[in-house]
């Protein structure tokens, strides 16, 4: 926004975004969940295979809760319904998710509608226990219904596991869940590090070529200046006895013993690896050819051109 991005950084960050884009498109690094809100929701589009068309019950709008809204939303859960004890928050988060809030006293009206629920409330005792959920299955005509359990202390009495339709899982499940993921991440984290190495390598390979670029261009200029220089004197030389093919013929020497001059280090220039090898090399053909000392000497005829500076700036300069 401010402008201030351009040059180096610029091509840093494109080269950032380019390689996180490769780690996530050939490992699987970002595929495994890790957080207990998303290993939740995870699981869920596991076992109905995606959420598209289910209908989901958050119970709960506090951190977790909204949490897993966030993960169900991206999952492509169309029909979420969030319920709270305080309303508020319920319509608060929905309206951020895209959802429905509900009233708390309708939980079971929507119990009985659900494909998917996901609970992390304070309560203090279990919401939902053997009875009341199988009370409200007698109208769901054996739909599976998938249940997790984020709360401490649980929300889900673990009796409510044992009716045949229902799939329920709690916090412990979950980190089991996790820790299965993390290692196999870990696996994928190896893999982007190679690739993360490649990257970089590759970056500091064409930031060193960038860098010799302008000694190859300033050696070059340099070289042909002085091909041009004896070329003229030559024809000069030898006068007007030569004819138009003879002259081209001496011009084309020139240029060609130019071009054959610096093709070896032009070659190594554009071949330069990483850990700062192009910038030795383009830094000793600067040195050795002179030219870092013709751009001084050209600074100084600049300088000595411009009018002189008044006393009273260069003294106060010189404070």
């Amino acid at each position: 926004g401010a402008g201030a991005v351009r040059g180096e950084l610029t091509r840093a960050c494109a080269a950032a975004f380019g390689c996180a884009k490769r780690v996530r498109t050939e490992t699987a690094i970002g595929r495994a969940a890790t957080s207990m809100a998303s290993a939740a929701v995870q699981l869920a589009s596991k076992v109905f295979d995606g959420l598209k068309g289910k209908t989901v019950l958050v119970v709960g709008a506090g951190e977790m809760g909204e949490l897993a809204a966030r993960h169900l939303q991206q999952a492509g859960a169309t029909k979420l319904f969030i319920t709270n004890r305080t309303l508020a928050r319920a319509e608060a988060l929905a309206t951020e998710v895209g959802g429905v809030a509900r009233p708390f006293e309708e939980l079971f009206t929507l119990l009985g509608a659900a494909d998917v629920v996901v609970c992390s409330t304070a309560s203090p005792v279990p919401l939902f226990t053997r009875e009341n959920v199988s009370a409200v299955g007698k109208g769901r005509k054996g739909r599976p219904l998938f249940m997790v359990d984020l709360a401490v202390p649980r929300d889900i009495d673990p009796g409510v596991g044992t009716l045949d339709w229902v799939h329920a899982y709690d916090v412990d499940d979950i980190q089991k869940f996790v820790a299965d993921n993390a290692a196999a991440r870990a696996e994928e984290a190896h893999k982007a590090g190679v690739l993360v190495a490649q990257e970089v390598a590759r970056f500091v390979k064409e930031r060193a070529l960038r860098e010799g670029m302008p000694v190859l261009a300033r050696l070059r200029q340099r070289a042909e200046a002085i091909a041009r220089t004896e070329v003229e004197r030559t024809l000069t030389a030898l006068g007007d006895g030569l004819t138009d093919k003879q002259r081209k013929s001496i011009e084309a020497m020139g240029r060609a013993i130019v071009n054959k001059l610096l093709h070896e280090p032009t070659s190594r220039l554009r071949a330069v690896g990483p850990e700062g090898e192009g910038n030795r090399l383009a830094g000793a053909a600067a040195e050795l050819f002179g030219l870092l000392e013709a751009e001084l000497e050209a600074a100084d005829a600049a300088s000595s051109s411009l009018a002189p500076v008044p006393q009273q700036v260069a003294t106060g300069a010189k404070r």
